[in-house]
């Protein structure tokens, strides 16, 4: 398990402008390659930066006036899923974990950011 947006994620964010400083950089686009000093990976060819979901939260957060968070919720039956929300589309998303969430709300706000054009 990783707290680390997918390689396809890390891409898009790079397409639509990720310039945070973080640690951690993929060159392939299998498991991100850990470092021990931050950079704009972006920056540098033939890298991506890997951020963590919660820096690339962050990031549009700051950069892109996009609000999400991921809550833990239960049905009646006392099963346990977990929702995200995008407060400025109004978008909800179920899954059963956490990261799945997580995950799952990053690419709808990756989505939601190339649609505007932001």
């Amino acid at each position: 398990m990783t707290n680390h947006c997918t390689y396809e994620q890390s891409q898009a964010m790079k397409e639509i402008g990720f310039d945070l400083t973080v640690r951690d950089y993929y060159t392939v686009a299998e498991y991100p390659n850990q470092n021990h000093w931050s950079a704009n990976w972006n920056s540098q060819k033939g890298y991506t930066s890997a951020p963590t979901h919660a820096e690339a939260l962050e990031w549009f957060r700051e950069k892109k006036g996009i609000d999400g968070w991921v809550e833990p919720c239960y049905e009646i039956n006392g099963d346990k899923y977990y929702q995200y929300n995008i407060l400025q589309s109004h978008d909800l998303g179920n899954y059963p974990t956490h990261p799945q969430a997580t995950s799952a709300m990053i690419d709808k706000i990756i989505e939601i950011t190339k649609t505007a054009g932001k």
